[in-house]
C-alpha cells in the first residue's frame, strides 16, 4: 500500500510545505471518498476580539463549521444585508472570514456557504452494493437449500433405481410405459372410469396437469373424439408448470381437423424431453365437441388444492384450467405464455366429467 512518507518533525519552526503536504493528502482522500456536501445559511461566525492590538480585533471572524467550499463563494453578511466581496477575504477550508476594516463589536456577521460533511458517497453506494449482495448471496443459498431439498425429495421419490414412493408406497417404473395423463403418480388410465360423449365448450383451451416419473421424450398426444361429435380445429400441447398453474409453451401440435369417432393422435411439431415433475397438457377446440374421456377421481386425478372460488368454473374438485370463451387469439397458434388465471382470462376448472388427453411417446 502507497503511504507518503511522513517523519516525525524535530524542535523547528512549523513551515507551510508541511501544512501543505497534509492538505493534499486529506484532499486525495476526500477525492477517493466522494465526500458529501451540506448547504448552510446564515451561520453565526464568531469574531476575534483577543488581540493585544485593539485595532486588530473585531476583524476576523470564524465559524463553528469549516470545510467550506471556493464554488460557489460563501456569501457574507452584516446584519442580513449582504457585504461586498472587496471588503474580506474568505479562507474558505477553515471557515473563517477576515475583513479590511475593523467591525462595529455590535453587528452580527453570518455566512451562507456549502461545506463538506462527514458522509461519503463512494462508501454509501459500496455499502448498497454490499447489502445487494448479501440479499443475492441469501436468496442463492435459500435456492441452493430448495433445490438440495428437491434433490432428496425426488431421491426419496424415485427409490433410487427401483422406482418411486407415494405417501411411501413403492411404485417401480415401467420403461414400456407409452401414454400418459393427468392422474397421480403410481396411477395409469386404467385406474379411471370411462365417461363418453362429454361436452367441451368452443374457442376455450383445456389444461390439465401430468406427472412424469422419470425423464421422458414425448412425441405426441391423442384426443378421443366422440362419434355423436361434430367436427372442430383443434390445437394440442405442453406447458411447464408454475404456482400449480400453466405457464410457458414447451411443444404444440399445431392446428388439426379433428376426425369424428376415433382416436386423433398427432405428431408435436417438434418432440419435447421432459424432466421428472410437473406438467399441463392443453386442447384447444373451435367449435363446441364431444369428447370421450373418463370420471372424476379425486384419488386418481391429480387435483388443485385452495383454488379460488371466484375464480374456478364449476363446484367440484378442481382437476384443471379453462381459458375464457374466446380470450385468446388463436391466429398464430398456442399463447407462447398461458393466460393467468383471473378470472377474466382463465378459470380454475372443476368438473365430474373430464375431456381427457392424452401424452405419448
Amino acid at each position: 500500500m502507497a503511504q507518503t512518507p511522513y517523519s516525525d518533525l524535530s524542535s523547528q519552526d512549523i513551515l507551510s510545505a508541511h501544512i501543505s503536504g497534509l492538505q493534499h493528502d486529506i484532499n486525495k482522500i476526500q477525492q477517493v471518498l466522494d465526500m458529501k456536501t451540506d448547504t448552510i445559511s446564515h451561520h453565526a461566525l464568531v469574531p476575534v476580539a483577543d488581540q493585544d492590538d485593539p485595532s486588530l480585533r473585531y476583524r476576523i471572524y470564524e465559524g463553528t463549521v469549516r470545510n467550506w467550499l471556493n464554488s460557489p463563494a460563501p456569501i457574507i453578511r452584516r446584519n442580513g444585508e449582504v457585504v461586498s466581496a472587496n471588503e474580506y477575504a474568505v479562507s474558505p477550508a477553515h471557515g473563517v472570514v477576515v475583513f479590511n476594516q475593523q467591525q462595529n463589536a455590535n453587528v452580527e456577521i453570518t455566512a451562507d456557504f456549502i461545506h463538506v460533511i462527514g458522509e461519503s458517497d463512494r462508501i454509501e453506494t459500496l455499502e448498497e452494493e454490499v447489502s445487494s449482495l448479501e440479499e443475492d448471496i441469501n436468496e442463492l443459498q435459500t435456492n441452493v437449500s430448495q433445490l438440495e431439498s428437491d434433490v432428496d425429495e425426488l431421491k426419496n421419490n424415485s427409490g433410487s433405481h427401483s422406482g418411486f414412493a407415494v405417501n411411501g408406497q413403492q411404485f417401480p417404473l415401467n420403461p414400456a410405459r407409452q401414454l400418459w395423463v393427468g392422474v397421480l403418480p403410481g396411477k395409469t388410465v386404467s385406474d379411471l372410469v370411462a365417461s363418453a360423449n362429454i361436452l367441451m365448450a368452443a374457442n376455450t383451451i383445456d389444461a390439465m396437469p401430468i406427472f412424469i416419473e422419470t425423464r421422458t421424450t414425448i412425441n405426441k398426444m391423442r384426443v378421443d373424439i366422440s362419434s355423436n361429435s361434430t367436427s372442430a380445429t383443434m390445437h394440442m400441447a405442453i406447458y411447464s408448470d408454475a404456482n400449480a398453474k400453466p405457464h410457458e409453451l414447451l411443444a404444440t401440435t399445431g392446428s388439426f381437423t379433428t376426425n369424428i369417432g376415433s382416436q386423433n393422435v398427432i405428431d408435436l411439431q417438434t418432440p419435447v424431453i421432459l424432466d421428472v415433475g410437473v406438467y399441463w397438457i392443453c386442447r384447444f377446440q373451435s367449435a363446441g365437441i364431444r369428447i370421450d374421456g373418463h370420471k372424476l377421481d379425486d384419488k386418481v386425478h391429480i387435483t388443485i388444492e385452495n383454488a379460488s372460488p371466484v375464480n374456478s368454473s364449476g363446484t367440484t374438485v378442481v382437476t384443471g384450467v379453462r381459458t375464457e370463451g374466446g380470450a385468446v387469439d388463436m391466429s398464430s397458434g398456442m399463447p407462447e405464455v398461458f393466460p393467468p388465471v383471473d378470472g377474466t382470462n382463465a378459470r380454475y376448472l372443476a368438473r365430474l366429467d373430464l375431456g381427457t388427453v392424452y401424452a405419448l411417446k
